[in-house]
């Protein structure tokens, strides 16, 4: 019999541990809208729309060549994600039907709800992660498909084509942004089907981990930046360019 204690140490740990996640990403959208160059999907986005403006109306194989690249990428996460939603959807309807008798083994945490019905509740919850993960990237998939044509498009009586292109540049870099996020919620989830401490601790280094890569200390502290960095202050037009 499960503990009250421990029903409410559970429910302390799974709640900390998604509103740390979803609270640090909530931080960082605010950075990219506000301070995009301090954040590096601000610096990635600019990057490619500076890339897109680049090659636009030019036919040329070196973009092709690096779209192909991008939807190979996308598409092996993609099958990645699937395959772990086909894995865990013969483990839930195993529990569903009752080929799966029992759960218990050994403890790896404090005692808490670990019955075939809570198991299929977290599963179920990493499958939907999954999901999104997995239409995230073929989101991706979709935008560089479009993009491709676009890029060779001479459209010489408006720039149609060229809003366009930047348009989709910057979907593909969020569908592909969303996407790995997906994957990296999926690391707290597959950890808390081992127990709530474990969620709680793996988030704790995960967001650390995430920080190292989502942000840039140079741009945050004007302090750091050197001489040939541009101001903190810096502000991105629309069109991916410094203003």
């Amino acid at each position: 019999m499960v503990q009250e204690w421990s029903i409410a140490l559970e429910a302390a740990f799974v709640g900390l541990s998604g509103l740390l996640f979803f609270a640090y990403h909530a931080l960082l959208v605010l950075a990219y809208a506000f301070r995009p160059q301090i954040t590096s999907f601000g610096n990635n986005v600019r990057v490619k729309r500076m890339w897109a403006r680049q090659h636009v109306k030019k036919v040329q194989v070196l973009p092709i060549q690096a779209l192909r690249n991008y939807i190979m990428s996308c598409t092996v996460l993609a099958s990645t994600t699937l395959v772990l939603v086909l894995f865990l959807a013969d483990s839930i309807i195993a529990l569903v039907s009752g080929a799966t008798k029992s759960v218990s083994g050994v403890r790896l945490d404090f005692p808490s709800h670990n019955n075939a019905t809570i198991l299929v509740i977290k599963e179920v919850a990493l499958v939907l992660i999954l999901f999104v993960s997995f239409l995230n990237f073929m989101q991706a998939v979709r935008a560089a498909n479009h993009m491709a044509f676009l890029l060779t498009i001479d459209d010489a009586n408006s720039n149609r084509g060229i809003n366009m292109s930047l348009t989709l540049s910057t979907r593909m870099s969020f569908h592909w942004w969303a996407g790995l996020r997906s994957l990296y919620a999926c690391i707290p989830a597959f950890c808390y089907i081992l127990g709530p401490t474990w969620m709680l601790v793996c988030t704790l280094f995960l967001i650390p981990t995430l920080a190292v890569f989502d942000l840039r200390p140079d741009r945050i502290c004007p302090m750091l930046c050197s001489n040939e960095d541009t101001c903190p202050n810096e502000k991105i037009d629309e069109d991916g360019e410094v203003v």
